[in-house]
């Protein structure tokens, strides 16, 4: 079955052809996520209801949280088995037993880089609740996190539950891509309309984009959660993409089973950026239309007439590029070579 179909006129006669993902949709694997796909919510002892086998019942419950429904783990075969039953509440009646119910696999996956702790259960697909009045919802992989061993801190902690990833051409190169649905809706390929001025408080909400600009065969995790030299590069899905090679213009569409992303270069009105303080270093700049992925910054960059923020900056404001002129970014808070500022 053909989702979408494209026509070209040839001579006076319409061919037809199929459009097709090169980005195919993909469970999210837990050691690519970071902190700023992560959420993560403490969970605590609660009353025993009725229903449970456990003696110990662990409750998450916080209206104002990200995931504002009740999340109940449980041991579906008593007290000292684990924890391997998921109970939602998803419609906030108030009760667990008309909900689905999720039962846990039997393998767990590994942490993250920088994690350290025990693994008490895992659950795949559990259908989600980020904003009702909004009509938000999403499916994501929830994992029973103990920080320092089974009687540590115990967190729920969630991640999408899938990404599209293949390869999308750059010139005459074939780079390993991936988006990673940020949003927390189950939509992909959705530049996100972005406000620099709720920045630098935190980082820009939309697709997450990664390319191996670096070379690698394949979409590879940083040691240091997204940030390290080593892994691959990170930005937000945008109308526009300056690479090292030049600016493209970003179309991205959601097919049935992935995302058709392609890069289109682009001649767009611009002016320079004074990056001086991290020359030869990654650098990620992200404007209201424009996401600057370099991988060596030159002293100074050629970019589209923008406003930008570099969101992994310390101290870091809005600035304005325009055409045929010279910006200076804020300067970073923290010496140059340091990681905060890389992705």
């Amino acid at each position: 079955m053909c989702p979408i179909r494209s026509s070209i006129v040839v001579l006076g006669l319409v061919l037809t052809g199929c459009s097709q993902p090169n980005l195919v949709f993909q469970t999210f694997p837990w050691e690519q996520a970071d902190f700023y796909c992560i959420q993560g919510q403490p969970v605590y002892p609660t009353e025993k209801k009725d229903f449970c086998r456990s003696d110990r019942p662990l409750l998450f419950h916080d209206p104002k949280a990200t995931f504002p429904v009740p999340i109940l783990f449980d041991e579906s075969a008593g007290t000292g088995r684990g924890y391997d039953r998921l109970y939602v509440d998803f419609d906030g009646d108030g009760n667990f037993l008309n909900d689905p119910v999720y039962e846990a696999p039997k393998e767990r996956p590994a942490l993250p880089e920088g994690f350290s702790g025990q693994v008490l259960a895992y659950f795949q697909n559990v259908h989600i609740v980020h904003n009702r009045q909004a009509q938000r919802f999403a499916h994501v992989q929830v994992l029973l996190y103990a920080s320092g061993g089974a009687g540590g801190n115990a967190l729920c902690m969630v991640v999408p539950q899938r990404w599209a990833v293949g390869t999308v051409r750059v010139g005459a190169k074939a780079v390993p891509a991936a988006l990673i649905d940020r949003n927390w809706n189950d939509r992909f390929a959705d530049p996100a309309g972005l406000n620099l001025q709720e920045y630098p408080d935190r980082f820009p909400r939309g697709d997450y984009l990664l390319l191996a600009i670096d070379g690698e065969d394949r979409i590879a995790p940083s040691v240091t959660g997204g940030l390290g030299r080593d892994g691959t590069a990170r930005g937000i899905l945008t109308d526009y993409l300056v690479l090292d090679g030049g600016t493209y213009r970003v179309r991205a569409q959601q097919l049935a089973g992935g995302v058709k992303l392609e890069l289109v270069p682009a001649d767009l009105p611009g002016g320079k950026v004074d990056l001086a303080a991290r020359a030869g270093q990654r650098v990620l700049l992200i404007g209201t239309k424009t996401c600057v992925l370099l991988r060596g910054a030159p002293k100074e960059a050629s970019v589209p007439a923008d406003t930008y923020v570099a969101p992994l900056w310390e101290s870091q404001m809005p600035f304005t590029v325009r055409p045929g002129q010279k910006a200076e970014a804020a300067r970073p808070g923290s010496p140059p070579g340091s990681d905060d500022g890389l992705f």
